[in-house]
């Protein structure tokens, strides 16, 4: 099936997301021609809101000239809060700002403006865009309860889903991890306010071991959107003789979403009171560093993160501390998805020209994949999926593969 990138077209104005560096005619943002910091979108935003949505975004950022000062502009004018100053070593970081949505902005498009200052004093900016309706409309989707959990990589998954709409339908639209699946839309309708609409999918064993998000989108005439999301997992025909781990969410030193030490036997996440008790079985840990704006995976060995990880149950009371090896994988995010062996994941490691540390000198970023071996030489592979904020107060989202 064809994939294009998320278009909703509910506006001139209003056509996409993006995430890209581009020129302003408004001189105090006005960007330097040749963009000197990069930036890379991190988790997926609402493009439509209604008053009272708080609605929070962030990116990566990677400088070639450093990162001075960001800050976010709407309007023209400074976000109160957004403003955000870095250290003159700073080359990379994660940015995140909200904005809750007031009643007098119904039916404008707001267009967020991410302002950033190099240490030369030029500026690159991103932009992100979303439209404001006064309410929801009139649309409802019933996705059928016989709608199937799980399915088998290779079989179709197929359904379908009753539509009603008070105003004229324009479009439905499915949407895979935020990819318009253009097989499947339809913007031809013999009743103008209902439809039968046959959803049909058919797995690959590169969607084996992993939950596929979809995402049904009705437009009305008025151009009012209506979503309704649908999720299923994707079992492998053959067993493997890895276990794979997908959207595990580990937090830094601080976090109270998440803990930061991570069992990769079974994937479990343990938060850092009661964590002496099970440290025979943590072999790898998140931290945050302050001073590089950065997160970091390091073995629970490394002396380093000592004065980090004290109360409660200081690591260096700790009767079991792994020395879990750790190596950066030069690969993609889609080689990543087509490892389905423990050669595979051995192979990669030790092929890898990186260097086998116990503490990673490379922040994580977006798409990060890190190789491992634990003390039980069992070898291992992470990617990076998103990060919930920068501080050591976020977390990070990862998908891991382990041989058994």
């Amino acid at each position: 099936m064809k994939l294009l990138k998320y278009n909703l077209g509910i506006l001139l104005c209003l056509t996409a997301i993006f995430f890209i560096a581009c020129d302003s005619d408004d001189e105090t943002i006005q960007q330097n021609p040749k963009p000197t910091i990069k930036f890379t979108k991190v988790g997926d935003e609402p493009v439509i809101a209604y008053p009272g949505t708080e609605l929070s975004f962030s990116v990566e950022m990677t400088g070639t000239a450093g990162i001075k000062k960001v800050v976010t502009m709407l309007d023209s004018q400074e976000i109160p809060g957004s403003a955000k100053e870095y250290p003159g070593n700073t080359d990379k970081d994660s940015y995140s700002v909200s904005y809750t949505i007031k009643s007098e902005e119904v039916g404008k498009t707001l267009n967020f403006v991410i302002l950033a200052t190099d240490n030369e004093e030029k500026k690159s900016t991103a932009e992100y865009v979303v439209y404001i309706q006064a309410a929801k409309p009139g649309i409802e989707i019933k996705i059928p309860d016989t709608a199937p959990e799980t399915v088998t990589a290779g079989e179709v998954v197929t359904f379908d889903i009753e539509i009603t709409s008070a105003t004229t339908l324009r479009s439905i639209k499915t949407y895979l991890e935020g990819l318009e699946i253009t097989d499947l839309t339809k913007e031809t309708f013999e009743n103008p306010n209902s439809d039968t609409y046959v959803f049909s999918y058919t797995t690959t064993d590169l969607n084996a071991g992993q939950t596929l998000s979809f995402t049904f989108e009705v437009m009305d005439a008025n151009g009012g959107i209506v979503r309704s999301e649908y999720s299923i997992e994707v079992t492998r025909a053959v067993e493997l003789d890895i276990n794979e781990f997908y959207t595990l969410k580990i937090g830094a030193q601080a976090s109270t979403d998440a803990g930061p030490f991570l069992n990769t036997t079974n994937g479990e996440i343990y938060v850092r009171d009661g964590a002496a008790a099970k440290s025979a079985n943590i072999d790898i840990t998140l931290f945050y560093s302050n001073g590089s704006y950065g997160y970091y995976f390091v073995s629970p060995s490394d002396a380093s993160i000592e004065a980090i990880f004290k109360a409660p149950d200081a690591i260096t009371t700790w009767e079991h501390r792994n020395s879990t090896k750790l190596k950066v994988i030069q690969m993609t995010p889609d080689e990543f998805l087509a490892i389905n062996s423990a050669e595979m994941i051995q192979n990669l490691y030790t092929n890898s020209s990186e260097a086998e540390v116990e503490k990673l000198t490379n922040k994580l970023g977006v798409g990060s994949i890190i190789g491992f071996k634990t003390v039980a030489d069992k070898y291992g592979i992470i990617i990076v999926r998103s990060f919930a904020s920068g501080s050591s107060k976020g977390n990070v989202t990862i998908d891991m593969k382990v041989e058994k």
